[in-house]
Parts: C-alpha cells; sequence; structure tokens
C-alpha cells in the first residue's frame, strides 16, 4: 500500500474512534455517530479522489453557523446542555475540517480536535472501557504522529533543491536564500533505507515503545499528583437537591411492589464483598463457619425492613423513630470481637448491609478523606444506614463489630427486648393480615398439625412458626421459579401464589409465610437482602451479587427475631447458579474494578496511603542509614577547619595529610579525568571517521528512489543501483513519450556511481543537467496513477 494511503487511512481510523468514544460517553443520539458518515465522504471525495473541498469561505461560514448552533445549544436551562453545547461544537468542526481543502498543516487541526473529543468523554463517562479504548486511542496517536513526520520528511526531500557532493567530501545546498552556501554532513545508507518500505515491523515496534513510554510516563503524572478534592459552594449545594445520580436497586427502597426483586435475580451485577475478621488478631475467618455459629445455614446479609402490607405491595410503615449512633468500636480493652469489613458497591439507596448480630460499625465513604464516620441504627427495624447524602452513590467501605458467637450455636438476639411493640403501632402492623380467608385458614390448618399439649410457651409458637416453614418449603406442593406471571388478577398475589400457581421466587414465599405467621398470631416481617455468595476460600472473602438477592422472614420468638426462609433451598441454589456470570464478564468486571478502585475513585486519603506515606517512609529509613556517614563528614570537616586554622598543626602528621589533599586530590583528579577524556575523544573520532566519505549518502540518488516509490517501485535489497534504475528505465520507456525521458534513470545511476564511489564530484553544468532529469522524473510521477 502506498505511503501516503496509509497515512491517510489511519488518520481517518483515529478520527472514528475518538468520534465513537465521545458517542459511546454521551449516550443517546449523539450527532459524534454522524462522524462516521462524513468522515467516509471525506475520505472518498476529498483525500483520495480530490473532486470536492470546502473552499476557505465556506469553511469560515460553517463554522459561524456551527458556533450560533451551539450558541443555542448552550440556552438551555440544564448543566447538561450546557457542557453538550461545547461538545457538540468540537464535532461540527472536526466535520468542517475534514470536508476542507486541506494542506497538510491542517492535520494538526485534526490531532487537536480529537484530543478534545477524548477528553470531554472522559468528563462524560467514568466506564471502564474508557480506560481500554483511551490505551487503544494513544496508541493510534503516537502511529499517526510517527506517519505524518516520515510523510513530512519526504515531502521535505521531494520538494527540496537536490543536493551534490562538494570537494571537500560535504554536501553543498545548491540553493540560494538562508541555506545557500552552508554545509551539511548528510547521514543514513541509501541500500539500507530505502531498500524496504518505510512502514514496517521496526516502524511499528518503535511506535508501540514510544506509545507505552507515553502511558507509563502519564500514569505516573496522574498517580504523583495530589488530588485536592474543592467543596461546592453554600449556594450550588442548596440549587442542587440531594439526589442520588445511580439507579435504585429493586427490591430496596421504601416501598417494594411483590415480585420486583425478581427483576434483578438473573443479574450478575457486582453488589457487595464481606470478609470475617478475628478483631483481636485481625486475621480472616471463614464467613460461612461465622453464619452457622449463629444457627443460619448460608450467610444472611440483612437490608430492608419491609412491614406493612397491603395488595401485592410491601411497604416500611410507620417509620423508625430517630435512628441511635452506634458505638464506634468495642471498648477499649475488650476482646473476643468479630467484625465485618464490607465494600458495598454503588446502589442508589442508603441502606447498608451485614450479617445479624451487629453491634458497633464505622465507614468511610470513598476513602475520600479517609475520617471514619459513624453508622445509625434504627428501631425498632434495625437497618443500618448512615447519615451522608453520599451513600448510594459511591462505594463504601464499613465495618460492622458482632458479640462473639455462644456454644451451641443460637440464633443472634438484637440490643435489648422487643416485647414493647405488641402493644405500639408498629406492633399492630406486625400482627396485620390482608382480608383473606383461605390464607388464614390454610395457616390455622397447618398449626393445627402441632401438638400443643406437649409444647407450651415459646417452645409452642416455634414450632407453630417451624411448621409454616416447613409446609411451604418442604411439603412439595410449592415450587422454586423465577416466573411472576399471575393467573387470577382478580385476588391478592399472595393468594394467587399458595392456590393457584403455587410457582415462585423467594418474595412470594417470604410474603406467604410473613403472612400465614401474623395469621397464628406471631408477629413477623419481611426481609429483603442478599443470601450466599461466592466463596473465595484462599482470601476467605465473599462476593454478592445481585442475582443472590434474597427474601425471608423475621419472627418474633422469645427474646429474638428467628431467622425463617420458606424457599426451596436446593432449587434456587440451582437457579442462581445457573446465571452465574462466564470469563468474559468475570474479566469485564475485574478490569472495571481496577479503573474503579486505581483511577475514578483515586482519592487524596488513598494516594498518601499508597504512594506518599511509603515514600515518605522510605525517605526517612535511608536518611536514617547515613546517620554514620553524615556524623563521619562533621567530625571530617571539624577536623578540617581546626587544621587549616591552627599553625601548630601544619607540621605534623595532619598537617602532612592536609597538604595532600589539598594538593594531591585535585592532581589526581585532574590526571583521570584527562585521561578518560581523551579515551572519549579517540573512540569519538573513530566513530566519526568510520561513518565518514564511504558511507556519505548522495542526496539526488535519494531524491531518485522517493519519486520511483511514489511511482510504485521500491528497489530491493539484491539489486544494485544501477540496476533498479535499469528496470525503471524500462517503465519510463513505455510510459513517456518525451525524448528527454530516455535513458534518464540509466544516467541518474552513473552520476550516482561516480559521486558515491568514485568520489568525483559534478561540475556546476552536471549538477543542472542531474537537477533536471529529477523534475522530468516528479512530473512523471503526478501523471503515472500509483
Amino acid at each position: 500500500m502506498p505511503f501516503l494511503k496509509t497515512f491517510q487511512l489511519s488518520m481517518y481510523a483515529q478520527v472514528f474512534l475518538a468520534s465513537g468514544l465521545l458517542a459511546a460517553a454521551e449516550g443517546g443520539a449523539s450527532p459524534a455517530y454522524l462522524t462516521f458518515v462524513v468522515g467516509l465522504v471525506a475520505l472518498i471525495f476529498n483525500d483520495s479522489r480530490r473532486e470536492f473541498g470546502l473552499s476557505e469561505w465556506w469553511a469560515n461560514g460553517l463554522a459561524l453557523g456551527a458556533f450560533l448552533v451551539a450558541s443555542w445549544e448552550f440556552m438551555g436551562d440544564s448543566q447538561e446542555s450546557k457542557l453538550l453545547a461545547g461538545t457538540h461544537l468540537i464535532i461540527y468542526l472536526l466535520w468542517i475540517v475534514l470536508l476542507w481543502n486541506r494542506e497538510m498543516r491542517h492535520f494538526w487541526w485534526i490531532c487537536a480536535l480529537c484530543l478534545l473529543h477524548v477528553a470531554l468523554a472522559a468528563v462524560l463517562t467514568q466506564a471502564s472501557w474508557f480506560g481500554m479504548v483511551l490505551v487503544v486511542y494513544v496508541l493510534f496517536m503516537v502511529w499517526n504522529l510517527t506517519l505524518f513526520s516520515l510523510y513530512r520528511a519526504e515531502e521535505e526531500v521531494v520538494s527540496a533543491p537536490t543536493v551534490f557532493a562538494s570537494d571537500t567530501g560535504t554536501a553543498l545546498l545548491q540553493a540560494s536564500g538562508k541555506n545557500a552556501g552552508r554545509h551539511s554532513r548528510v547521514q543514513g545508507n541509501v541500500q539500507s533505507d530505502f531498500g524496504r518500505s518505510r512502514v514496517g515491523s521496526r516502524l511499528a515496534f518503535g511506535s508501540l515503545v514510544t506509545s507505552l513510554s507515553g502511558l507509563l510516563v502519564g500514569s505516573a503524572i496522574f498517580v504523583m499528583t495530589p488530588r485536592v478534592w474543592i467543596p461546592p459552594k453554600k449556594s450550588e449545594q442548596a440549587e442542587s437537591p440531594n439526589v442520588s445520580p445511580i439507579r435504585s436497586v429493586t427490591g430496596f427502597t421504601e416501598e417494594v411492589q411483590l415480585g420486583d426483586i425478581g427483576e434483578i435475580l438473573e443479574s450478575s451485577e457486582p453488589v457487595l464483598s464481606v470478609q470475617v475478621v478475628d478483631n483481636d488478631t485481625n486475621t480472616a475467618l471463614d464467613v460461612i463457619d461465622f453464619a452457622n455459629s449463629y444457627d443460619m445455614n448460608e450467610p444472611y446479609l440483612r437490608g430492608s425492613v419491609l412491614v406493612k402490607y397491603s395488595a401485592g405491595k410491601w411497604q416500611t410503615g410507620k417509620r423508625d423513630r430517630d435512628p441511635d449512633r452506634m458505638s464506634h468500636a468495642p471498648r477499649l480493652g475488650s476482646r473476643g470481637w468479630i467484625r465485618q469489613d464490607i465494600t458495598l458497591e454503588p446502589m442508589g439507596t442508603k441502606l447498608l448491609f451485614a450479617m445479624r448480630p451487629f453491634c458497633s460499625g464505622n465507614f468511610a465513604i470513598g476513602e475520600r478523606d479517609g475520617n471514619e464516620n459513624a453508622l445509625f441504627l434504627a428501631y425498632p427495624s434495625y437497618t443500618i444506614s448512615p447519615r451522608t447524602s453520599e451513600s448510594g452513590s459511591k462505594q463504601i467501605r464499613y465495618r460492622i463489630y458482632s458479640r462473639p458467637p455462644t456454644n451451641p450455636p443460637s440464633p443472634p438476639k438484637d440490643f435489648s427486648s422487643f416485647r414493647y411493640i405488641e402493644t405500639s403501632q408498629k406492633g399492630r402492623e406486625l400482627t396485620a393480615v390482608p382480608e383473606s380467608q383461605k390464607l388464614k385458614a390454610l395457616a390455622q390448618q397447618v398449626a393445627a398439625r402441632v401438638n400443643r399439649e406437649s409444647l407450651q410457651g415459646d417452645e409452642y409458637t416455634l414450632a407453630v412458626a417451624r411448621a409454616l416453614e416447613s409446609h411451604l418449603r418442604d411439603s412439595g406442593e410449592y415450587t422454586y421459579s423465577l416466573s411472576a406471571a399471575v393467573m387470577d388478577p382478580t385476588i391478592d398475589p399472595v393468594d394467587d401464589f399458595l392456590f393457584n400457581r403455587k410457582s415462585g421466587h423467594c418474595e412470594y414465599y417470604a410474603a406467604a409465610l410473613t403472612l400465614m405467621l401474623r395469621s397464628v398470631g406471631i408477629p413477623a416481617r419481611l426481609i429483603n437482602g442478599f443470601k450466599g455468595g461466592e466463596y473465595d476460600a484462599q482470601d476467605k472473602v465473599l462476593r454478592v451479587e445481585q442475582r443472590h438477592a434474597h427474601s425471608w422472614v423475621e419472627a418474633a420468638i422469645g427474646d429474638h427475631w428467628l431467622t425463617m426462609d420458606a424457599t426451596p433451598a436446593a432449587e434456587r441454589q440451582r437457579i442462581v447458579a445457573s446465571h452465574k456470570p462466564g470469563y468474559w464478564e468475570v474479566l469485564k468486571r475485574t478490569f472495571w474494578g481496577f479503573w474503579r478502585e486505581n483511577v475514578v475513585s483515586f482519592s487524596l486519603a488513598k494516594q498518601r496511603r499508597e504512594i506518599f506515606d511509603p515514600m515518605l517512609e522510605y525517605l526517612q529509613k535511608a536518611f536514617s542509614s547515613t546517620a554514620g556517614m553524615r556524623a563521619a563528614a562533621v567530625d571530617f570537616w571539624n577536623w578540617f577547619y581546626n587544621t587549616v586554622t591552627n599553625p601548630q598543626r601544619w607540621i605534623s602528621i595532619d598537617g602532612g595529610i592536609l597538604v595532600f589533599l589539598l594538593l594531591g586530590v585535585p592532581v589526581l583528579i585532574f590526571h583521570w579525568t584527562s585521561k578518560i577524556w581523551r579515551r572519549l575523544r579517540g573512540r569519538w573520532a573513530r566513530r566519526k571517521s568510520a561513518h565518514a566519505g564511504p558511507t556519505r549518502l548522495v542526496e539526488f540518488y535519494q531524491r531518485f528512489q522517493v519519486l520511483t516509490r511514489r511511482m510504485g517501485f521500491v528497489r530491493q535489497p539484491q539489486q544494485t543501483q544501477r540496476e533498479y534504475a535499469a528496470a525503471i528505465q524500462q517503465v519510463v520507456d513505455a510510459t513517456a513519450e518525451e525524448p528527454e525521458m530516455n535513458n534518464v534513470s540509466n544516467e541518474i545511476a552513473d552520476s550516482f556511481y561516480r559521486v558515491r564511489f568514485g568520489d568525483d564530484p559534478l561540475n556546476a553544468e552536471e549538477q543542472r543537467q542531474v537537477d533536471q532529469q529529477l523534475q522530468m522524473m516528479e512530473a512523471l510521477s503526478k501523471r503515472r496513477p500509483r
């Protein structure tokens, strides 16, 4: 492929990549998509065929029109419209430059506009794909700049005056102007440089090394630049409501429609990760063993608590009283505590998730400033939340402390007794059931199977609750399915599940069990959270995804809330496992996690902890290790000063050492420096002489090869200059009609051999003749199709 065509295609590939990057970042019907159409038109009709190109007047008029259109967009009310107005102006200007009858210098304009495309895309998106595409764009940009530099160098060779060898063995420019009469040495080798295509593996490898070096230097600058966060003004905070830009995950809001949680049960998006740690030794424990120690067969990460039910809709009911601040951490000196280290991804909700029991905790948002903040516990729902507007929109790391488990395992207890709820408004909500006689009759029928005579008090209540749970989970009458199709929309959705379709996901099982427990007088509430996850036994980390979302029940029995789960565990586990992400999805998440942690959320606190603090510690250690050297230097200076200022010590051993230091050391330094300089100068002179004379490049022959390469010919390494000229002459004779073109290639080759190997410079007349021959070759190259 001709060099010019390679450069043009690479340039348009860079344009399309930058435009696609901006279009994907903006989303919707972005005008950046039209750049692909404009670019193809410009490539075909403006650059290849040269049939169309905007004049300077048209280009200026269209630029003015683009500015007016962007100004009209800027007058929009939203802040987004103002940003997009500037974005669209850059897009319009790129269209005009592509369609313009451009000169070579306008390539820099295209590079600058493409770079602005990438910068604007960085403002509009934080997605992980941007990082991957950005690396590809840097490779393209460096590659195109390399091709552009080579193309300009080639153009200068063709347009420059012919250079001939002078009598002194140097190259003398035969031109007028600022370079007239100046001598210059021309380095290079014709046979090695022009025997192969310029665009080859060496050029590609050099461009790749340059790109990677640029990325390395840019990454270092990014890492070392301090992250300074400037808070918005109070007036700006008042004008902008605290609305999280993250869409709330379905099923974890204050109001949930029965069946909503099923929307995320097929999603493999990451939600959180949890690690259980011994707070005394700071060693990781097995998460599954921790759950089992509290009589839970799997980790149950508790989230929202739903109390009020009506016609298929669950609500939080009456507001909890003002939440109390959880203690920051266990009291100093207390031992045996277990800590849950949890990382929660943005979910659009202020709720935090944790395994019961929880007694205290703290967190830091995004580690922006590193200041730990308190968590708050709402009564009587026992939901955890932070008092901050940033929760739900950023990644959160927090710690939850639990009392050590008992032996044998027992259900977790909350902070205080909850029996007061039986007479409170909240207590009445916990026992309220819909007006469904069939549901009540079924619950009472199942409860009647329990032998009341052999059980008393809380034991009987527990047996009834377990019987209701077993009826839904173990009877085989109900099956687990993600389908939420309603058979009879005229009745309550829970009745439709219990008596008609008898198939559904965890939310239906939990809703049915909650209402059945209430029907027999047992206070109960529905819990939405996550159950299980992908456990990494090596790192002892449980990674939870949206497909692990789950609903279960907490029943008030005795002095604690008993966790109950009526969902068939085996069927649920099978369906959850069927939605496990593939290798590509795992790789994408891994990259996104790296991009988010080290680029998007690279905060000042993290920079201090991972970069600045280790560097400072290393420098302090290095400075401390030089304490002996610094002490020796101080002692030497004291000895030197005392010897110089005390004449009595001049006639002594100290005086002799002083004379040696003042006279002998400079002499030795001068001797060795001169010796090294002579060796370096001799090596440089030998290298200079090795490149002089026979290796001198004859410029007029270099120009000849550039012209023939434009005609589609490249001299092969096995061809001599005379053989190559003879092959070209055959083509010239078949193409050119002018008699002056006869034997022109062979004559240029003869002149080359005379100057190059005969060391016989051309006289003024011969120089003019060769220059005329090259001008005829240039005219022929323009007429001959490539």
